[in-house]
């Protein structure tokens, strides 16, 4: 967290940059490789996101809209048919995407 904060300053740069890099994009190919790197984005955010206190950002409405469409259209049908949502909730969260796509 020190060298980004070194290198790139403010932390809503960094943050934004994190953001950008799973939301903003075509889709993700049906492949392995694809989506291992993307994966690895999507965790690599989260790390960031959760230790600067901003994990909030991940679970908004448009962040998890921009992330699921970017997801193969097939891997879309099954997250939606396999999410398991509390009672309570509406919406899936985004740890559930990511565990999902690993």
């Amino acid at each position: 967290m020190e060298t980004l904060h070194n290198r790139f300053g403010q932390k809503h740069i960094v943050v934004k940059a994190h953001l950008d890099s799973i939301t903003d994009g075509p889709p993700v190919k049906f492949d392995k490789n694809s989506l291992d790197k993307f994966v690895t984005d999507l965790t690599n955010c989260q790390i960031v996101m959760e230790a600067w206190n901003f994990a909030s950002e991940l679970n908004s409405s448009q962040t998890l809209k921009s992330v699921f469409k970017r997801l193969p259209v097939p891997l879309q049908q099954k997250f939606v048919e396999r999410v398991d949502l509390d009672a309570d909730e509406h919406f899936a969260k985004f740890n559930q995407l990511v565990k999902f796509v690993k």
